[in-house]
């Protein structure tokens, strides 16, 4: 008798934990792969943060440069080259017009170019991942081209310590990176869209 007692209660016992990691498996599972996916996608955040970080630094050091926006392009994509080539999905150069710039703002000029196609006349720029892998040659203000010709390099000011340009002040130029993020598992949706911009003054130019 006694070690059949002692035989039923280790089957309830037994019964009680498979109950018990029925409940705690998935939800566990899901702690697990959620810290993954999202630490995957913060360690993407912080590349495209850093790519948007080095890209104004270089449209501010280009500034008026035939090729800034190039130049710009080549820093960028050394500093998101963990990418695949379509996950960069778009890149704007704009016109902050001050400090507090940006295409984020539904009031800024700039805004519009979230959804533009291509760049907006005396406003911004607009990239996507085929624009970024093109040849130098494919820049420059070219009229036939629909690339860096609506907000020309050639036209910022910057300031050389003594005179501003007689067109006007220094440009405030902003570089706005998005970025798409896939997740691994799909338990959280598809994936989420990853951006960052940062706007700083034209460095001083020689004239």
């Amino acid at each position: 008798m006694l070690l059949r007692r002692l035989h039923r209660k280790a089957r309830e016992s037994r019964g009680a934990a498979l109950v018990e990691a029925a409940f705690i498996t998935p939800v566990f599972a899901v702690l697990i792969f959620g810290i993954i996916e999202f630490g995957l996608a913060f360690r993407d955040y912080l590349t495209v943060a850093n790519a948007s970080r080095d890209g104004a630094r270089a449209a501010s050091a280009f500034g008026d440069d035939q090729y800034a926006d190039w130049n710009t392009i080549q820093v960028i994509l050394q500093a998101t080259k963990g990418f695949k080539p379509n996950e960069i999905r778009r890149l704007i150069i704009f016109d902050a017009g001050g400090v507090g710039g940006s295409v984020l703002k539904p009031s800024h000029p700039a805004h519009a170019c979230l959804t533009a196609t291509v760049g907006i006349t005396n406003v911004c720029n607009v990239y996507d991942a085929a624009d970024m892998r093109l040849p130098k040659g494919s820049f420059g203000c070219r009229p036939e081209q629909s690339l860096d010709r609506f907000w020309c390099p050639a036209a910022l000011n910057g300031q050389d310590g003594r005179e501003v340009r007689a067109s006007g002040p220094p440009d405030y130029v902003g570089v706005y990176v998005q970025t798409r993020h896939d997740f691994v598992t799909g338990l959280f949706g598809p994936g989420l869209n990853l951006e960052d911009e940062l706007v700083m003054r034209i460095e001083p130019q020689d004239l």
